[in-house]
């Protein structure tokens, strides 16, 4: 799919409420999910969970007060519109890669392309997983598309990207074939991430390391 026109975006202080939600509360978290997984049922659309709530499964358990899933382009107006027949507050935010939808202050993170212009696939469907996540079952993004998109991500402000990866690397099993290949959607990135946490001490393949930077560099002696 070719990707958008980068759209214009809108003053920062238009979406500071969207950004910040509301404060947490577990109860009203896993309410708000549950309908949110009910309402992308209704629209028939294909979604994966990722972010947060797929970095605590995969990896280190922490919190997160947003709920991120990933949809097709195709599908985000049809998404939106549920979303808001749903009760939930809702906004295109960045028509070009994300919308929002909120309630009871607990935040929709609406994804139709993430960093590295990755769209969601057959194939990432097809890796991703049925879990419970709060109660619901779903499917969860796999730890390899998960590391990927979270690298190339990762900016000064996004630390917990970088934390993510090494607790997802050193807690799953990785089908290191199909993360070299994913991996093309940002090469050095990706490469930058495994060796730091090679120098952290997880056990990451050193043919893999090589087969990425021949893909930088070329052939390598």
């Amino acid at each position: 799919m070719t990707p958008e026109p980068v759209m214009a975006s809108p003053h920062k202080s238009d979406h500071l409420i969207w950004e910040q939600g509301g404060e947490f509360d577990p109860a009203t978290y896993r309410k708000v999910f549950g309908e949110g997984v009910s309402t992308l049922r209704e629209t028939g659309s294909d979604f994966l969970v990722f972010g947060g709530l797929a970095s605590s499964f995969h990896g280190r358990s922490r919190k997160t007060h947003d709920i991120d899933v990933m949809i097709r382009p195709e599908d985000r107006d049809d998404v939106l519109e549920e979303f808001s027949s749903a009760g939930f507050e809702t906004q295109r935010t960045y028509p070009d890669w994300i919308f929002k939808a909120m309630k009871e202050g607990v935040l929709v993170d609406i994804i139709f392309r993430s960093a590295g212009n990755i769209y969601l696939s057959d194939e990432m469907m097809a890796r991703g997983t049925v879990e419970e996540i709060e109660g619901q079952e779903v499917r969860v993004i796999c730890p390899e598309d998960l590391i990927v998109i979270k690298a190339l991500a990762h900016k000064e402000n996004s630390p917990r990207h970088l934390h993510d990866v090494l607790a997802v690397l050193s807690r799953q099993s990785i089908d290191w074939n199909y993360l070299t290949r994913r991996s093309r959607f940002g090469t050095r990135r990706v490469l930058s991430f495994l060796l730091f946490a090679k120098s952290e001490g997880v056990a990451i393949p050193d043919e893999v390391l090589e087969r990425m930077g021949t893909d930088i560099y070329g052939v390598m002696t």
